[in-house]
């Protein structure tokens, strides 16, 4: 990831953050998928199908380090990638080569660790049980009813229009024009059918309520979400390919229920809905039935702009403290981190490993304006930028940005 310029340096202890699980097929000879994208912090696992022994191994020299050994069919390994972005690249060792510097030939494949977005993928339903009304249009159909719930957990509008929904097979839905999600706000996609959460569906069940408009409801622009039950991972990216979030399941997705994070609106592990409730879904809801809750009032990051590298770029917070030091800090992983040198406890940041790029005072109003020009370097590379106050203990939410 190409970075802003650092005008200061903070010293601040990592925190682990929460994965989610990418598989990989180790076939002879072929690693399936041959490249894959991954968040910050989530979890691959190699499963060998084939008959010869394999290995995963990563090249030397890089972020991350790993290696199975050569094993055989049957065999799983697993490795956490939480040393941040980048490319890695990565080969059998029986029959495939380390070339040096990061480059692989031979049975190889790849990873790119990406930054994440602050959309997320909070609960997804592969498997509705045999009779139940899912999307509460009067039909119990367990194509129609599989859907996808997508929460906005960033505090500024994201606008979705556009980007697509796809699992391990196909494209399974495009975003039309307008689909704009606000903080909080959630959009579920079903896999077929008529939606009703508006008061009037013919079904008594108790997720069929009337939902408010924080919740948005679409179905599958190819015709179905195609979710596999024994597997799968959904990808939701935008129109340039640029990956907003990942939800990878195993067999546990055939279990008649969705599958949810837990703790729900941060990325994890998916786990059975009836963990968290009696329930077995909650489409549009927490899966306590509670709705989803919006970000407090506060300090609030308004904008980049115009977020293009090589020129200078304005950083806006507004309702913040009045006179008092406004730091701005970025990173490329989203999740709790400490104050640094044990200022402010019980409150964190929203970046994981942040570094501090300035610091500026508010003025009478509780505004802060910095201009700063961004290196051309940074064309196309993904932020996560925040604003915190020391004298208060405040800090605003998180943007996350592509540099054009």
């Amino acid at each position: 990831m190409s970075r802003l310029i650092v005008l200061f340096a903070l010293a601040f202890s990592n925190t682990a953050s929460a994965q989610a699980v990418h598989f990989v097929d180790v076939d002879d000879f072929m690693f399936t998928p041959s490249a894959i994208t991954i968040i910050d912090g989530d979890s691959v696992e190699w499963g060998w199908v084939g008959l010869a022994n394999h290995s995963s191994t990563a090249a030397a020299g890089q972020s991350e380090m790993w290696d199975s050994g050569v094993v055989g069919n049957g065999s799983v390994f697993s490795h956490d990638f939480v040393n941040g972005t980048g490319l890695i690249n990565y080969y059998c060792s029986p029959h495939g080569s380390d070339l040096g510097g990061g480059q692989v030939s031979g049975m190889s494949a790849s990873v790119d660790v990406v930054p994440s977005s602050g959309l997320l993928m909070n609960e997804v339903l592969a498997d509705p049980a045999s009779g139940a009304d899912v999307n509460c249009d009067g039909v119990a159909d367990t194509v129609d009813d599989e859907f996808i719930e997508i929460v906005n957990t960033t505090g500024a509008a994201f606008d979705i229009s556009g980007a697509t929904v796809s699992d391990f097979v196909a494209m399974r839905h495009t975003f039309p024009a307008n689909t704009v999600l606000e903080p909080g706000h959630a959009i579920v996609v079903f896999g077929g059918g008529t939606p009703i959460f508006d008061g009037t569906s013919p079904s008594t069940d108790v997720w069929c309520q009337d939902l408010d408009s924080t919740v948005q409801f679409q179905v599958a622009s190819s015709g179905s979400l195609g979710l596999n039950n024994t597997g799968d991972t959904v990808t939701i990216a935008d129109a340039g390919g640029l990956l907003y979030d990942t939800f990878g399941y195993g067999s546990e997705g055939g279990g008649n229920e969705s599958l949810v994070h837990v703790p729900e609106l941060r990325r994890g592990v998916p786990e059975l809905h009836s963990l968290a409730s009696a329930d077995t879904w909650s489409p549009g809801l927490l899966a306590d039935g509670s709705s989803f809750v919006m970000p407090p009032a506060g300090p609030r990051f308004a904008s980049i702009s115009p977020a293009i590298a090589g020129q200078s770029n304005q950083f806006l917070v507004s309702n913040g403290p009045a006179s008092c030091n406004t730091v701005f800090i970025y990173g490329n992983a989203l999740g709790a981190q400490a104050f640094p040198a044990g200022l402010c406890p019980g409150v964190e940041l929203g970046i994981v490993g942040p570094t501090k790029f300035a610091e500026v005072m508010s003025d009478g109003n509780g505004d802060t304006m910095l201009n700063l020009i961004v290196p051309a370097a940074a064309s196309g590379a993904t932020v996560a930028v925040q604003a915190a106050y020391p004298c208060t203990c405040e800090v605003t939410n998180v943007v996350v940005t592509q540099f054009l």
